[in-house]
């Protein structure tokens, strides 16, 4: 009985996680423009779509404060 449980548990496990909804790039864009809370929003989600940091530019940042 166990050697057919785990397996099924592991399957419907997996297609209930893969099921979820993801969250596309272009909404993110659209709704994250800047950090108005703690971690970007009320979700936590720790993103903004500003592009002022890019590949480019990233090596000429420098610390602007520390907390001690």
């Amino acid at each position: 009985m166990l050697k057919i449980a785990l397996p099924v548990l592991f399957i419907l496990f997996t297609c209930f996680i893969s099921c979820k909804d993801s969250i596309s790039l272009k909404s993110l864009k659209k709704k994250y423009s800047g950090w108005s809370t703690y971690a970007g929003s009320k979700e936590g989600i720790r993103y903004s779509s500003n592009e002022q940091i890019t590949v480019q530019n990233v090596s000429q940042l420098q610390v602007a404060w520390v907390y001690s």
